[in-house]
Formats: structure tokens, sequence, C-alpha cells
């Protein structure tokens, strides 16, 4: 009998509620020394990106064609989100408001050096390449089989089928 403890996230509503994820369950205190594992694609990769840095080295995530910096996400879902969870317009102005209250809009320039993180990328997704990658991988042309490391995530591009395949 396998002993699993299982937590999903995915395109959660309200993005304070992965915060208190894991004030409920902090790092360190898991059952029978399980450490979580995080797995989610594109707004769910968001999702186990942020948890993973905030429970630290004892957290592993593999994310898939993630979403990286919410406000380079489509215009339209976008406002929709800052409407309906904030009731904030789409300006420059909702993302300071945003951080402010604690809210991750963007894991770009996080320190993911303590968990252990893996993210795929499909190399046909042009939109997650050009606005949620390249923050990882500098160079122009990325090619079947591309892995690297960098800002303590390990990547891999490759050809997982066209466009945002989840």
């Amino acid at each position: 009998l396998l002993r699993i403890h299982l937590r999903c996230l995915s395109d959660p509503p309200h993005h304070a509620l992965m915060r208190d994820a894991v004030v409920a369950n902090p790092a360190g205190e898991h059952n029978d020394g399980i450490k979580p594992f995080l797995l989610g694609s594109s707004g769910g990769g968001f999702a186990s990106l942020c948890l993973a840095w905030l429970i630290g080295e004892d957290a592993t995530a593999l994310a898939m064609n993630p979403q990286t910096d919410f406000f380079r996400y489509f215009p339209s879902p976008v406002a929709r989100y800052l409407q309906v969870c904030y009731g904030l317009p789409r300006t420059p102005e909702a993302q300071q408001d945003l951080e402010e209250r604690g809210v991750i809009t963007n894991v770009q320039g996080l320190d993911f050096s303590k968990p252990r993180v893996l993210v795929l990328q499909n190399m046909f997704d042009a939109h997650h390449l050009a606005h949620h990658f390249r923050f990882l991988s500098a160079s122009g042309d990325l090619q079947h089989g591309t892995t690297g490391h960098d800002h303590g995530i390990d990547w891999m591009v490759a050809p997982w089928g066209f466009g945002h395949q989840r």
C-alpha cells in the first residue's frame, strides 16, 4: 500500500492560496518525513514553481511549459483574473498592488538554489518560449534536446507536440 499525501493545485483562482497551503504545512513538518513533489503545467507549472520556492530545500518541482511572469500571459485572461479575484484593472499599478499583498506574479527573479527544479519546455510553444522561458536561456536557437542549468533550475527544451501541449 502506497502512503502518498497528495495536494493538487492547477491554475488556482487566488495565488494567496499557495502561500496559505505552505503556511498550513510548512517545510520540515511533513508527515513521516515526506518531502513534496510538485508537478504542474502552464499555470499549474507556475504554482509548482512558486510552492517549490516557498517550501525551499524539501521541495522538488517538475514544471512543464510553465508561465513564469503572470503579466506576460495573454492580456484577456490576465485582466479577467485581476478583476474577478482582486477587483483591479489591468494596469502597471496592479502588479505593484499584488506584490504589496504578497502575491507572487513573477518567478523569474527568484532564487531556486534550494529546491530541486526541472522545467520541460515544448520547443513548438512559441508564446511560452518568447515570454516565459527566455530568462533561462537567452540563446536564440533552442534545438531538440537542448538542456541547461540557470537560476538554480535544470531545464530541457524538446518537441512535445505543436503549440501549448499540456
